[in-house]
């Protein structure tokens, strides 16, 4: 039931993957995420022979799945991924189909190879939600850099509006927590 090839097998061009983030490249390689259980996630030497390496999570973590209770604690949607300064900050969407209680939330790793000793995913928490109450449904996040420094993410998707919020570049969380974002 995984997305793509068994871990650790190389594949020739990009395996599927559903919902992918934004290909980053750190020591050499580049690395790419996508929807599934606890975050698959691939690497490639060269951007055409991809390699599964794993899951980010094994469940989703507790404070996370509390938000959004109706989640199986371990499929997780379309996550989106940045560097800033030491710290890649990826973020991920955590809902349940057809429902509109939903959370972007936000972990941190100072690499990305699985096999270096610093690797280690930290769980920072939820970034923004939603309840099914407001015009919105607090999935697939995007995140980006302004020419001005400032970070933002875009999420919403299926219901309602798409939102931009701030985010603070020192924790990867959002400066006004819990304040719906600008509607655009």
């Amino acid at each position: 039931r995984g997305v793509g090839p068994p871990i650790g097998v190389a594949v020739a061009g990009m395996p599927f993957v559903h919902d992918p983030s934004t290909v980053v490249r750190f020591h050499g390689k580049y690395y790419v995420y996508s929807t599934g259980r606890g975050i698959p996630f691939y690497s490639s030497p060269d951007g055409v022979t991809w390699t599964r390496e794993g899951s980010v999570f094994e469940q989703i973590p507790a404070d996370v799945h509390a938000e959004v209770p109706k989640n199986n604690g371990m499929d997780v949607w379309a996550p989106d991924i940045i560097r800033v300064g030491r710290q890649f900050y990826l973020y991920y969407a955590v809902s349940s189909w057809g429902s509109f209680n939903s959370a972007v939330a936000l972990a941190t790793n100072p690499v990305l190879d699985p096999k270096d000793p610093a690797y280690k995913w930290t769980d920072r928490g939820v970034v923004v939600s939603s309840n099914g109450k407001e015009d919105l449904n607090a999935i697939d996040p995007g995140v980006i850099r302004a020419p001005d420094g400032t970070l933002w993410i875009c999420y919403g998707s299926y219901h309602g509006s798409i939102r931009l919020t701030q985010l603070d570049p020192k924790t990867g969380l959002a400066v006004k927590p819990k304040a719906l974002g600008e509607a655009i």
